[in-house]
């Protein structure tokens, strides 16, 4: 299981929380931190792939619970969760106690989820692309009903819930629900405009280039009828904190989080630890 160092994030005098922590592998989950400066406007966050020769094997919820006990200032979330996999009801309560235990820091990341994974082929679960996208619309609705605390009942082809409510999660009306999209797909971009945030990605890639998130981005906002800001995630990788041309192209475009990323094919546990050391990059 991976764990944060003893030394937790704290928050400083001014306010402001320091975008710098340490993570220290121990284990085989794929989890992902993040770490938001309140004094800039581009959030700030990194993620980790499993340990080199290894599988993504361990429950990445119980990882952040873990990472939760251990930070006090960071937000936490999975990007991202397939929705159409889970349970609903035990998909809102885990969802809802993180959010607990965090005292109000979790981001909940939801896609479709990719039928060609062997998350999906080695355990049965099927689908169509369209199926599945039904599945997840219909899931976040729920979801977004449980989380209120207020009573549910709904009869949908994907979901039956019947109760007097769950406990409601801290931040409110919700969780934050940022939701994966391409630039290649068009139901998708009108999704994320129905929630609080878009994860970008290239069609066979993480990284989007930063014409294409501006037209991403216009997309969504056309058709968004919410005036609440809206999140917008982008994947890339720094060499330092200076190394900043793509992150400001990208914020220009329209990117309001910088999601910092490595593979164990790109680099070892020793060279992240490295690159999180010297800093996010940094944008006037």
């Amino acid at each position: 299981m991976p764990a944060l160092s003893r030394k937790a994030t704290r928050t400083h005098e001014n306010g402001s929380v320091p975008t710098e922590f340490r993570l220290l592998w121990r284990g085989r989950c794929s989890v992902r931190a993040c770490a938001r400066s309140r004094r800039r406007w581009l959030g700030r966050s990194f993620r980790l792939g499993p340990p080199a020769g290894r599988r993504a094997d361990g429950r990445p919820w119980i990882a952040l619970t873990a990472m939760a006990i251990a930070t006090s200032s960071i937000r936490l979330g999975a990007l991202v969760t397939p929705v159409p996999r889970r349970h609903v009801a035990k998909l809102a309560r885990e969802v809802s106690t993180l959010d607990q235990l965090s005292s109000g820091r979790v981001v909940f990341g939801a896609g479709a989820g990719y039928a060609a994974l062997p998350d999906y082929s080695a355990f049965g679960d099927t689908g169509t692309p369209a199926e599945r996208a039904a599945a997840l619309d219909e899931a976040l609705a729920v979801l977004d009903q449980l989380w209120s605390g207020s009573p549910v009942e709904h009869d949908g082809p994907h979901c039956r819930v019947s109760t007097t409510g769950f406990t409601p999660t801290v931040q409110r009306p919700r969780v934050p629900i940022w939701t994966a999209a391409t630039k290649s797909a068009v139901k998708p971009l009108t999704r994320a405009a129905r929630w609080d945030g878009m994860i970008c990605a290239d069609t066979y890639g993480l990284e989007i280039e930063p014409a294409d998130l501006k037209v991403m981005v216009e997309k969504v906002r056309a058709v968004r009828d919410s005036d609440a800001p809206l999140d917008v995630i982008r994947f890339g990788r720094t060499d330092n904190p200076e190394d900043v041309a793509v992150v400001e192209a990208c914020a220009e475009a329209g990117a309001t989080w910088w999601m910092e990323y490595t593979f164990p094919q790109i680099t070892d546990i020793e060279g992240t630890r490295k690159r999180v050391r010297k800093r996010p990059p940094r944008i006037g």
